[in-house]
């Protein structure tokens, strides 16, 4: 190993850029969840019990 990888800290730029793609991450995530509707399994599987119910009766 050389000495200067021992004692190594990140520059400005590195910084900047590990910030721009977690909130770049953050970003498009927010976007998918605002855009595509997310549903849960639970509620499906509760709605086709009721379904199956009503059709008995």
């Amino acid at each position: 190993t050389r000495p200067e990888f021992i004692f190594y800290t990140a520059t400005w730029i590195e910084w900047a850029l590990s910030f721009a793609g977690i909130a770049a991450f953050l970003l498009f995530f927010s976007l998918i969840v605002k855009f595509v509707p997310v549903i849960p399994i639970s509620g499906i599987i509760n709605q086709e019990r009721n379904h199956k119910k009503l059709k008995k009766q």
